[in-house]
């Protein structure tokens, strides 16, 4: 029987490089992916900044008023400083081409502003009796 010798498919020219040579060629196809992407979601990048620019600015105006803060102002704050998280890392993650896995961001982004919009306008559910 004769054998093949063919690479597998999954090492795309990466057998016989060294390390050095296989990180150099990622970085290349990373930033190839990111010039790319940058070009295929534009407009998703810019809502993802007007959406990070407004939790900035709530997050500026929450710090003003620290000293009157009651606890569901506590739990809208650290919901706002996640979803600033979560909407930095969702941009870089676009950037890189990993387009599916910021759909589990805008989901946990879309659960943590809503829960940010229900304890600001609830806060009478964490007052105690």
């Amino acid at each position: 029987m004769e054998t093949v010798k063919e690479r597998p498919v999954l090492i795309e020219e990466l057998a016989g490089k060294s390390g050095g040579d296989v990180l150099a060629m990622l970085d290349d196809n990373d930033k190839a992916n990111r010039a790319t992407s940058t070009t295929l979601v534009s407009q998703q990048l810019e809502l993802f900044s007007k959406a990070l620019t407004l939790q900035y600015e709530a997050l500026a105006f929450a710090a003003e008023h620290a000293t009157q803060w009651t606890k569901a102002d506590q739990i809208v704050v650290a919901m706002a400083c996640r979803v600033s998280r979560q909407l930095r890392a969702a941009c870089e993650l676009l950037l890189y081409g990993f387009w599916a896995e910021v759909q589990v961001l805008e989901r946990s982004i879309h659960e943590a502003l809503t829960r940010e919009w229900f304890f600001y306008n609830m806060p009478i559910l964490l007052t105690p009796n």
